[in-house]
């Protein structure tokens, strides 16, 4: 009797033991393939895409020519200083580091961006796997985050703005300061403040919209109000805004006029009324967007999650619904702006998706049934990503920011095709007419061709039909420009299908179309 006991005793042990390199061999596994798909989903050809109008184009000018001039506290645009784009530097600092390791392109400019998103990832996953506990439930938790549109596409992930970087330091904000409220360990208040200092340097005003919320979830709990009070917690708060206090100063100095720019840009001009160019929207923008396809399906299990008691979730919830009801009574409105919300909404999806593994895994059966359940769940988000943000190409861009970005890459092509054959002396002068209205990526393709070649390019955003370009040599792309140019009195010297190089017949007499026209 007892050596049956104790036999069973060692298969038991046995048993045991294999159980647990099953399960570590599963969660290296899943590891692995997290990590892969994540180093797929940023970084797969990630330069390929054109710069995009506005933006991504504006922060490429600026970088390049910070890197260019070496002024890491003054932006410049156009070779004017920039009083437009006025966040503070840190990205830029980051783009201009990018592109003097691989040179001025897309790729330079964008990956920063897909470094920070790669880390968001990092940080929810170990976030939820330690902190809370519970490893199904952050591999389910980056799962989501990789397969929200929100995130991965336009303005965030994968572009060259400040969004990604932004979401990183905000999501180690808020992560930071609900372990600070569970521990009141000083470790925690240093990861919390830190992570929101280096948000006000990412993009200023904008890192402090999830603020409040955090701030509400302290006020409402008697221990957790005690926690404001402390003077180390004080102290962090002050030490948070050092950093920008310090960056707009400095920027001040170089560039003057700035700080009243950002009051202008950043204070009151972008809440409280519509920016140039902006589209009215209602107050339910947000929530629509989530649901077509931002955070689709995932929102429709969002409300679910709020019935698990977890304490992350109470915290999630003000988080959540205080930063969507800043963004939403802003009278500016971009779909980006939403980008904060979807790593804390993505560990509460992974949550309730943990728990109902394990209810699901329940008997023999259950452990197979729950993962090809879970396998089912994610596999159309997946495909989305993989197909739509990623392979096709075809990702969001607005209003006519497509036809200008090829455009650009167009000038970009040719003008590197006719410098080549040296037709173009070092002396000689160079335009670039624009058919596409104003064109931000051209200005890039013209400061870096420009410092490339050491020789100057004017860049023209329109051609007027009576004075052609006072330059030796004239691209253009566009073949609404031919006419105008013959009646100039240029000739064509070299074309494609879309671009042709042209030539500036300093002779000719002026071409009579009511007025005298002089030639270039």
């Amino acid at each position: 009797m007892t050596g049956r006991d104790d036999s069973g005793g060692i298969e038991g042990r046995h048993r045991l033991k294999l159980d647990g390199r099953l399960c570590k061999a599963v969660g290296i596994a899943l590891c692995l393939s997290v990590t892969g798909l994540s180093c797929y989903i940023f970084f797969w050809h990630l330069g390929d895409e054109p710069i995009r109008q506005w933006d991504e184009a504006s922060i490429a000018v600026n970088s390049f020519e910070m890197l260019v001039r070496g002024t890491p506290f003054a932006k410049y645009f156009g070779g004017e200083l920039d009083f437009i784009n006025t966040k503070p530097p840190l990205m830029n600092w980051l783009v201009a580091g990018s592109m003097a390791l691989f040179g001025p392109g897309s790729f330079a400019l964008r990956l920063p961006s897909a470094i920070a998103g790669f880390v968001t990832v990092l940080v929810t996953w170990l976030f939820t796997a330690r902190a809370l506990g519970d490893r199904i439930a952050a591999f389910a938790a980056v799962m989501v985050l990789m397969t929200s549109v929100g995130f991965i596409g336009e303005h965030v992930a994968r572009g060259g703005d400040y969004d990604s970087l932004l979401v990183l330091f905000l999501t180690i904000f808020a992560l930071g300061a609900f372990r600070f409220a569970q521990t009141a360990a000083r470790r925690d208040l240093v990861i919390a403040a830190g992570g929101l200092g280096a948000a006000l340097i990412t993009k200023g005003v904008a890192a402090a919209l999830p603020v409040p919320g955090v701030f509400l979830y302290f006020l409402l709990g008697s221990t957790r109000r005690q926690l404001l009070m402390r003077k180390d917690t004080i102290l962090a708060a002050m030490l948070a805004l050092l950093p920008l206090a310090i960056v707009y100063g400095l920027t001040e100095l170089a560039q003057p006029g700035y700080l009243a720019a950002v009051a202008e840009n950043e204070l009151w001009g972008r809440f409280g009324k519509l920016v140039e160019g902006g589209t009215p929207r209602g107050g339910f923008y947000y929530l629509h967007a989530l649901y077509d396809y931002r955070f689709r399906p995932w929102l429709l299990l969002l409300p679910f999650c709020f019935f698990i008691r977890e304490k992350f979730v109470s915290f999630s919830c003000l988080y959540l619904v205080g930063f969507l009801l800043i963004i939403s009574v802003s009278e500016t409105k971009f779909h980006w702006y939403d980008a904060a919300f979807y790593p804390v909404a993505s560990i509460c999806v992974g949550l309730l998706i943990g728990r109902a593994f394990r209810y699901i895994s329940k008997g023999a059966a259950g452990p197979i049934v729950a993962a090809v359940l879970v396998s089912v769940l994610f596999a159309y988000p997946l495909r989305r990503i993989m197909t739509k943000e990623l392979v096709n190409g075809r990702l969001l861009f607005r209003e006519n920011d497509a036809k200008i970005a090829l455009s650009a890459e167009e000038y970009r092509a040719f003008l590197e095709q006719v410098l080549a054959t040296g037709r173009i002396k070092a002396a000689e002068r160079l335009a670039l007419a624009n058919s596409f209205r104003y064109n931000t990526p051209l200005l890039f393709v013209r400061d870096v061709t420009s410092h490339k070649w050491l020789r100057p390019i004017e860049l023209r955003w329109d051609l007027p039909m009576d004075h052609p370009p006072k330059a030796a040599w004239l691209i253009s792309c566009g073949p609404d420009l031919d006419a105008p140019l013959v009646e100039g009195g240029l000739k064509k010297i070299m074309s494609n299908a879309r671009c042709s190089l042209w030539r500036a017949a300093k002779m000719s007499p002026p071409v009579d179309r009511g007025k005298n026209v002089g030639a270039a």
